[in-house]
């Protein structure tokens, strides 16, 4: 089981994760075989604080983690001013990738927008 945690704040945004990774482990001919666990990071930060990707579920998309999928994304968008399309890109990728028979993932992105002056 995983936790994620997330709270918007005035001052800024929470992520909050378990560290346990859950990958399958499978014989040569894909036969899934039993899981491995692994420590690792479900939060990924933008650089400058910008945005924030967390994660709960699969952890892995096609061959690679979902970590460095999640990180390559957000070279994709390093400079992003709104977050609607970065929003709605993350959604046709990840839907696109994992395909509709893919097993349970929730991926959290959160930022901050400037809405109307504010």
């Amino acid at each position: 089981m995983s936790i994620f945690v997330a709270e918007m704040l005035p001052d800024g945004i929470v992520f909050a994760a378990d560290k346990n990774l859950t990958l399958p482990f499978v014989d040569r001919t894909g036969t899934a075989l039993g899981g491995v666990q692994e420590l690792g990071s479900k939060v990924l930060r933008w650089p400058r604080s910008t945005g924030l990707l967390g994660y709960v579920g699969l952890a892995e998309v096609g061959n690679q983690s979902m970590y460095d999928w999640l990180y390559d994304f957000i070279g994709d968008h390093i400079g992003f001013t709104d977050p609607a399309p970065v929003a709605a890109s993350l959604r046709d990728r990840l839907q696109l990738q994992l395909g509709p028979n893919a097993e349970a993932t929730i991926v959290q992105f959160a930022a901050y927008a400037i809405r109307d002056g504010c």
